[in-house]
C-alpha cells in the first residue's frame, strides 16, 4: 500500500458495494471469518483549500475493445450519465 493518508473502509453488508474480501482465520471469536473492504478510489483535490476541486489524478475508465462498435457510444453515454 502507498504511504499516504488513504484509509480503507470496512464494508457494510446492508449496502451494495464492490468488495475485496479475504478470510481472516485469526479471529477466534467470530462465526464470520471474512473481512470485507469497499473498493474505492483515493481522490485528492488539486486545490485542498477549495470546497470543490478537480482531482490531482482523475479516474479514467476504458471501454473494452471486446465491446462491439455499435454499442460503444451507448455505453459511454450511460456511464457518463451515471457519473
Amino acid at each position: 500500500m502507498p504511504n499516504n493518508n488513504y484509509q480503507p473502509r470496512l464494508a457494510d453488508d446492508r449496502v451494495g458495494y464492490f468488495l475485496t474480501a479475504y478470510q481472516d482465520l485469526s479471529t477466534h471469536y467470530s462465526n464470520d471469518h471474512f473481512v470485507r473492504y469497499v473498493n474505492r478510489y483515493n481522490l485528492e483535490k488539486q486545490d485542498p483549500n477549495a470546497e470543490i476541486s478537480l482531482p490531482k489524478k482523475p479516474i479514467i475508465f476504458w471501454i473494452d475493445n471486446a465491446v462491439p462498435f455499435k454499442y460503444r457510444d451507448a455505453i459511454k453515454e450511460g456511464v457518463l450519465m451515471w457519473n
